[in-house]
């Protein structure tokens, strides 16, 4: 349904939108906010936190 929503909507052939690391740390932090986490939110922690998460779950580093 959402490869149908923005099918040939975009351009220079995109399938998905694209937004800026500022707009999607600009979001986290809402989220953040709305979830009550005091922590700063950006997408470098959540990269590194979902990687840890993986390891944890034994997945190997190297395909991570």
């Amino acid at each position: 349904m959402i490869l149908k929503k923005y099918k040939g909507k975009l351009p220079d052939g995109k399938i998905l939108p694209v937004i800026s690391n500022q707009k999607l740390n600009a979001y986290l932090k809402e989220i953040a906010d709305i979830c009550g986490i005091k922590k700063n939110l950006t997408f470098h922690l959540a990269r590194h936190t979902f990687a840890t998460h993986l390891l944890e779950q034994g997945t190997d580093l190297r395909t991570i």
